[in-house]
């Protein structure tokens, strides 16, 4: 009807003007024509999409993605964390061809419409940087089969969304819902005293339960500030709201309990498995376990500067920039020191060990070790003896002058090598390989140096010249 042209303007009607006769909109003709093109073979010599084209098919993806929604222990994951866990398997691709795939499958998690309301009376943040200053608390109801309706009640930290309190019981009172918070309390504040919780808020709606005279006591006897949200606006407790609305997808709604005792039982364990497998895209997909490790780690070194954290083996504080920044993780953007990253990085190094060029190679061994020596030949190719020197078990001693004056530095003997060796690449070495031979790696062995090819003698006439650079002597 579009295409069809009018006799007395001598013009074709337009797609505006036939929907806006018809009272339907324009968005839906274009959905359906683009649906019906999809539907229809491709046309040959047409031009595919341009750019990259995937790791695989869209039906192989599909297949994968299929493997991880049923390898997931939770019910109605998102296309992000299922293109987290993606990334994870070695299947490299994008976040909207994820998504595509999910709804042209009906693979994606059910969501709600919500209600349409007014303006909101709470437009503010309610995710705190740090853990242990604001925790969300509600509660739900659930069925059992022998004593009936069960009253749930959890604890969510605002940071990095753990849940650091669940219960369950037959009364739904004040004292029950306070169970949580003691729980969290207990596990992370190392108590329960007065006023062992000091600057932490605990969020909660206007129920009967957490508006009472002997709930918000309680809070003031551990210290703890009361912030209850807006009336009718359940966004101001969204993390509370959010994991139980998790806890039912996941739990509640697809298993039956007998007792209450089981059911308490039930949510102790997907508390623990919540906590240590549930991924979060805001902290870089880790789990809420992770998160806190890692942010608890950052405040302690935040807060001691770098430069007042003080070792005996650091004496400046550069070295531990250097050392956060070496172990800082990427994977969020941002260079930040994680505990985790910097564990994975001394397992992946205690997983190489090496064996050293100057325990494997004997020539080089002799080589280095001659160099370092100064030792001298006459011409007739005989060794000229040295300065007699002994070893007393001391790694350092007091500054003198050099017992032999044409011993080479490392950097020296390292550089000569190529001359002296020109068609040999095994004769290599690296300054820095010879110095952590002398000054690192002789100390952890007990003395047992030369299984790095270097005798004590050698390091003895070598090492006099080094002054004690740490300040109060050297550490134990």
């Amino acid at each position: 009807m579009s295409k069809a042209g009018s006799l007395s303007l001598r013009q074709v009607y337009r797609l505006q003007r036939v929907c806006w006769v018809w009272g339907i909109n324009r968005s839906t003709v274009y959905a359906q024509r683009h649906q019906a093109a999809r539907s229809l073979p491709p046309i040959a010599g047409q031009s595919a999409r341009r750019g990259p084209k995937g790791p695989c098919r869209d039906e192989v993806l599909v297949d994968h993605i299929r493997q991880v929604l049923a390898a997931s222990p939770f019910h109605g994951e998102g296309h992000r964390k299922v293109w987290a866990k993606l990334r994870w398997l070695g299947v490299r691709t994008s976040k909207v061809r994820v998504r595509r795939l999910l709804r042209e499958h009906n693979l994606q998690a059910p969501g709600r419409t919500g209600h349409p309301h007014g303006p909101k009376a709470h437009d503010g943040v309610i995710i705190t940087a740090l853990p242990d200053l604001m925790w969300g608390t509600d509660g739900t109801t659930t069925i059992t089969r022998e004593e009936g309706q069960a009253f749930v009640f959890v604890s969510v930290d605002h940071c990095n969304f753990e849940c650091v309190g669940i219960h369950a019981s037959a009364s739904g009172n004040r004292f029950e819902a306070l169970e949580p918070i003691r729980q969290g309390v207990r596990q992370h504040f190392g108590g329960y005293h007065p006023q062992v919780a000091v600057g932490l808020a605990v969020r909660h709606d206007h129920g009967s339960a957490y508006v009472a005279d002997d709930f918000q006591r309680e809070l003031k006897f551990l210290g703890i500030q009361s912030s209850p949200s807006f009336v009718l606006e359940p966004q101001g407790n969204g993390c509370a709201e959010r994991f139980i609305r998790l806890l039912n997808e996941n739990l509640l709604w697809v298993r039956t309990f007998d007792t209450i005792a089981q059911l308490r039982q039930a949510l102790l364990a997907f508390k623990e498995l919540y906590n240590t497998q549930w991924i979060l895209e805001r902290h870089g997909y880790q789990t809420p376990s992770q998160v806190r490790h890692d942010l608890r780690d950052s405040r302690i070194a935040e807060a001691a500067g770098g430069s007042s954290i003080h070792y005996p083996f650091y004496p400046k504080a550069v070295q531990i920039s250097k050392e956060l920044l070496r172990n800082a993780a990427t994977r969020g953007g941002s260079f930040r020191y994680r505990a985790t990253t910097a564990q994975w990085h001394a397992d992946r190094r205690a997983k190489r060990p090496k064996v050293a060029k100057l325990a494997a190679i004997g020539a080089m061994r002799h080589y280095v070790q001659e160099r370092l020596a100064g030792t001298l030949k006459a011409p007739n190719r005989t060794v000229v003896p040295g300065p007699k020197t002994r070893w007393n078990g001391r790694r350092h001693r007091r500054r003198q002058h050099r017992k032999w004056a044409v011993a080479s530095s490392p950097e020296q003997s390292a550089n000569r090598l190529p001359v002296d060796f020109p068609g040999e690449e095994s004769m290599r070495i690296s300054p820095e390989a010879i110095y952590q031979a002398l000054y690192v790696e002789f100390p952890r062995f007990g003395g047992q140096f030369w299984a790095f090819g270097l005798s004590r003698e050698m390091i003895a006439l070598f090492i006099v010249d080094r002054r004690q650079v740490i300040k109060g002597g050297v550490p134990p």
